[in-house]
């Protein structure tokens, strides 16, 4: 993110340090989608570094996805996998389902394409098995 930008003075108005890394790591993903993945590494790993500073275990986890996702587009997916899967353990570890749910499924699109197969399997299980069966059935 160039200094001094528009966009990077949008993420820094706010003085919370949290919010900033959380900014940070949308932003990061922003950048995938413009094809700018050096600039979202680089967001990302600010992100990364505030929440560490701060002890933000959640904004941790999603600054290390966004380094997933920005390895993973650049076809660095044995990197995309040391950080996702660092997310994944925060998330478990924190109880959050939800988050958890996201960063297993990039994990999944890592392992394809590190042709991990049992890896992926094994991730896929776990993304559905969490479901119970009567929510499943239809009356």
């Amino acid at each position: 993110m160039a200094r001094g930008s528009p966009l990077e003075a949008g993420v820094r108005r706010n003085n919370d340090a949290s919010q900033i890394a959380r900014s940070l790591s949308s932003l990061s993903m922003t950048y995938i989608w413009l094809n700018r993945a050096q600039d979202s590494i680089k967001s990302a790993f600010e992100a990364l570094d505030l929440c560490r500073s701060n002890g933000d275990r959640a904004g941790e986890a999603a600054a290390r996805n966004s380094l997933g996702c920005a390895y993973s587009f650049t076809g660095q997916h044995e990197k995309a996998l040391e950080n996702r899967l660092v997310a994944v353990d925060i998330a478990r570890g924190r109880g959050d389902k939800v988050a958890l749910v996201i960063y297993l499924r990039g994990l999944a699109e890592d392992y394809v394409m590190t042709k991990q197969n049992k890896e992926w399997l094994r991730t896929l299980e776990e993304v559905l098995l969490p479901v119970p069966r009567d929510s499943l059935e239809t009356e």
